[in-house]
């Protein structure tokens, strides 16, 4: 472990004795790498935003729920709502565990990626969501929670089985008759 006193002399410059061997430093890198490591971390978690990469957020939704929205198909039961973040899956909703072949990869990654984060679990003959997560559209919550290529806005319904696109597109025609 090096001294005060041999940090001192590498940072005055005398690096000479220390290629020519005659001062010998043992180094505990530890506390520099472990630093180093943390700046870089703290700069990702900054970043990543800016290219649009939400993996390591955590799940904050700015407003109460909306119009409750629910997918049940193959055994499972999912609820979600819009918010302005984009379509938030809720805590207990479940997900078919078996993909299909006409699932996209990059739904299959991002399945792969919840399940490591523990956004999702292994529950038996599906798997289960631990907290509320926020999908940047309705599509890929349903495609994530379907295990398959999906349309959000058809599939995603009310409780009385009015679909996502109906209900935005009656709520556009009331915008526009009150503008009007």
């Amino acid at each position: 472990m090096a001294t005060l006193d041999q940090y001192e002399l590498i940072k005055t410059g005398l690096m000479q004795d220390l290629l020519t061997g005659s001062v010998q430093v043992k180094v505990d890198e530890t506390k520099e790498v472990d630093a180093d490591v943390e700046s870089f971390l703290l700069d990702m978690l900054s970043i990543f935003p800016l290219l649009g990469l939400s993996v390591f957020e955590k799940t904050e939704t700015t407003s109460k729920p909306g119009e409750l929205l629910f997918i049940e198909a193959k055994g499972i039961k999912a609820t979600g709502y819009e918010d302005p973040k984009g379509f938030v899956v809720i805590k207990g909703s479940e997900t078919v565990k078996e993909e299909t072949n006409t699932i996209p990869p990059y739904i299959t990654t991002l399945r792969k990626d919840l399940v490591a984060q523990g956004v999702i679990f292994n529950s038996g003959n599906v798997f289960t969501f631990t907290q509320d997560q926020v999908f940047t559209s309705p599509s890929n919550a349903a495609a994530v929670v379907q295990a398959r290529s999906a349309n959000g806005r058809d599939d995603w319904k009310n409780k009385t089985g009015k679909t996502l696109k109906q209900i935005q597109e009656a709520a556009s025609k009331q915008d526009g008759a009150s503008n009007a």
